[in-house]
């Protein structure tokens, strides 16, 4: 596979091809599902925040490791390469790679292992919490984006957002307080209440790439 293949796969992976979710497809109002991945480390994790009316859940995925050996074997994924190296037109657009690609990261998600763990909060003890939720779920997206704001090698994140019928993806790379301050503030104030009711390992910032 060549480097620009390589390249590709990841940015594809992380950007465009989160359609389904390794949480199920139950049925709901509202739901911020965010995957995020970094490119050096191969670090991985998952943030689902589910808000309900009297409380919100917050499940969090983190990738323990893959299933290297048996990913390379399986034989959907030398097919499904081998198509895509005899691609000539290898970018984007092109609804082969587009195909291919996506079916690569679902084996992918099959083929990794991850930690999993929740907490439940109370909306009327989290009410700036829940102010956020809804910010994020209301605010336009490109409110939400930066277009400008790209960090070599850093953590390329992609917001499902589901607010009623309407369902969109935001992306964001290496979000900061400046660069994407409504986004970074979801999350860092999610990873906060977890490590709060929590007070355990499982949740580090080593695992968050810093969040």
């Amino acid at each position: 596979m060549t480097t620009q293949m390589k390249r590709i796969l990841f940015l594809f992976f992380t950007l465009f091809f989160f359609k389904r979710t390794v949480f199920g497809q139950n049925s709901v109002d509202a739901r911020i599902l965010l995957r995020a991945t970094t490119s050096v480390a191969g670090g991985e994790y998952f943030i689902d925040i589910l808000p309900q009316y009297v409380s919100t859940k917050i499940i969090f995925k983190l990738k323990n490791r893959m299933r290297q050996f048996e990913l390379e074997a399986d034989t959907n994924t030398i097919r499904y390469r081998h198509i895509l190296d005899s691609v000539k037109n290898f970018n984007p657009n092109n609804d082969t790679v587009k195909t291919y690609l996506e079916k690569l990261d679902l084996i992918y998600l099959a083929y990794t292992l991850y930690d999993t763990d929740s907490i439940i909060v109370l909306n009327n003890e989290n009410k700036n919490y829940v102010k956020l939720i809804q910010e994020v779920l209301k605010s336009p997206t490109e409110v939400l984006e930066n277009k400008n704001h790209i960090v070599l090698d850093g953590t390329r994140m992609n917001f499902i957002l589901t607010n009623n019928d309407i369902i969109r993806t935001v992306y964001a790379h290496s979000p900061t307080s400046t660069s994407n301050p409504i986004l970074y503030k979801l999350i860092t104030e999610t990873t906060s209440l977890y490590r709060k009711n929590k007070m355990n390992n499982f949740l580090s910032e080593k695992r968050t790439n810093g969040y």
